[in-house]
């Protein structure tokens, strides 16, 4: 059961950290293969944000509520010398007038309370975070990840400090959630809405059971920015949500595209999509979609039916390669998660290539590999690969490191006995990202309905560690790059295959 839940939540959490937290061999094997042009970015500055103390460790809490100066109520260490982060500039920002400056261009826009958690001083955000010490303690396991709280409450802090979202400080108000369930997170989901009234919530919920319950955002009528929504959940709510992340149906149909593109698809044969679960379906049809537009032969489509049922479910897909073997079959695109599905699959040996719809779900392979991988065939995902000189992921390191008072190094630099703070930075520097440049678009009449035109009418934007990212109308999910990495039976890890393309 340990073991299991292990596997569950390394898989759940490669898929929202940032930047390659294995995938660290960015050199292309196939050089010859097209780069794609850079689409325009906003522009991207470095301020200084002089001496500044931020938390060592913050404990559960009911909410981290920045004082006149901007410091939340948390412990502090030592003032590091300097302090240097990334600001993102967007089209509509304007520097807050000096005096004797020309007339404000948002002429009427002076602060007020536009809307619920929003103020003329304030703007209420939520922010939820796995409780991994508790995780740990309840399950007896030993799981390295540190909480996210400390890094988020320092990258809030710092962007208080050098003025808010035009003029407004962000009040922290954070709750933590167990994955494994939905309680937790529904818990967490109806005191953040209705007892604390936030105007919004970073981050959402992650982990086997959590996840389910991102849509209760929406119906309270408050945004959320993070998960990985699908279409029916988008149906259910009544408030924007966006995420710095791929969609699900997208990223199936970008994965055929990019393999198209890089002229591996052709080298590929007939294939079976196999979605494995119902929450998988529309991406496994965007894929067949994918493949038929681009003249492949007409895949074979299957999907899993059983559910959490794992015996059942392999029964069931012992079935299907049966008839895909009598079908001619030489490649399997799995589209989603199933962990089970991906073992057996690998322990074929080499009678399939093996697609997997999303690289970051498998990255713990680099430590960890499946049995008899030794003995498979092809192995192909799509990825993203840690860029060193991103500045605004570097901006949020430095930040962060002055505040738990020790470096921050990527989760494929650590000693396996090294607390991972990576994860912690990454998700946060994102997700505050993304956040801020939507909620400084919309302008000082801050409300939901400002915050949605703002997100249609964004274009290119700058995710911390994204070369290609963007968002427009019904286009809530911002990234837009992928890069095709294969299996290495040499090394025995992911290798970048191509050069990153961007899909948006």
């Amino acid at each position: 059961m340990g073991n299991r839940i292990t596997l569950l939540l390394t898989l759940v959490l490669a898929g929202w950290v940032m930047t390659g937290c294995g995938n660290t061999d960015t050199t292309p094997a196939a050089s010859d293969l097209a780069t794609t042009s850079v689409g325009p970015f906003a522009s991207t500055t470095m301020e200084q944000a002089g001496n500044q103390a931020g938390p060592t460790s913050v404990t559960p809490t009911t909410s981290v509520v920045p004082t006149t100066s901007a410091v939340p109520t948390t412990s502090a260490t030592p003032t590091a010398s300097e302090t240097v982060v990334a600001q993102t500039t967007v089209p509509k920002l304007k520097p807050s007038p000096s005096a004797g400056s020309s007339p404000d261009p948002y002429q009427d826009s002076t602060l007020g309370e536009s809307f619920r958690g929003v103020t003329a001083s304030e703007v209420r955000v939520g922010f939820t975070w796995i409780d991994f010490d508790e995780v740990n303690r309840t399950f007896g396991l030993n799981l390295r990840w540190a909480n996210w709280l400390p890094a988020f409450a320092a990258l809030v802090e710092d962007l208080n400090n050098r003025g808010g979202i035009l003029g407004r400080q962000v009040v922290l108000i954070d709750r933590p959630y167990l994955p494994g369930g939905s309680a937790s997170a529904e818990q967490a989901c109806l005191e953040l809405t209705g007892d604390e009234q936030v105007f919004a919530v970073l981050n959402g919920f992650h982990g086997p059971g959590a996840e389910t319950s991102n849509e209760c955002f929406g119906t309270h009528e408050t945004i959320l920015v993070g998960g990985r929504p699908s279409v029916e959940q988008l149906a259910l709510v009544d408030a924007p949500w966006i995420t710095d992340d791929m969609g699900n149906v997208r990223r199936a149909e970008s994965f055929v595209r990019l393999l198209d593109q890089t002229g591996v698809l052709r080298d590929l044969g007939p294939t079976l999509v196999y979605s494995t679960g119902p929450g998988y379906v529309e991406a496994a049809e965007a894929a067949v979609e994918a493949i038929d537009a681009s003249g492949a032969p007409a895949p074979m489509s299957a999907r899993n039916q059983y559910g959490g049922d794992e015996p059942a479910a392999i029964a069931q897909l012992e079935v299907v390669l049966e008839r895909a073997r009598a079908d001619g079959v030489q490649t399997i695109l799995v589209v989603g998660e199933g962990v089970r599905v991906l073992e057996y699959l690998v322990d074929q040996g080499d009678q399939f290539n093996l697609l997997i719809h999303n690289g970051e779900s498998v990255e713990p392979w680099n430590l960890s590999p499946p049995a008899g991988i030794g003995n498979a065939g092809r192995i192909i995902t799509n990825t993203r690969f840690r860029q060193d000189d991103d500045e605004q992921v570097e901006g949020c390191r430095r930040v962060v490191e002055a505040s738990l008072g020790h470096e921050v190094r990527p989760t494929d630099e650590l000693d396996p006995d090294e607390r991972d703070h990576w994860s912690a930075l990454t998700i946060s520097c994102r997700t505050l990202a993304l956040f801020t440049q939507v909620a400084t678009a919309a302008g000082p009449n801050l409300t939901n309905d400002s915050f949605a035109e703002a997100v249609a009418n964004m274009g290119p934007i700058r995710i911390p560690g994204e070369r290609f990212a963007s968002l427009g109308p019904d286009k809530p999910d911002a990234r837009d790059g992928l890069a095709l990495a294969e299996w290495s039976h040499t090394t025995g890890r992911w290798v970048q295959v191509s050069e990153e393309f961007a899909l948006g």
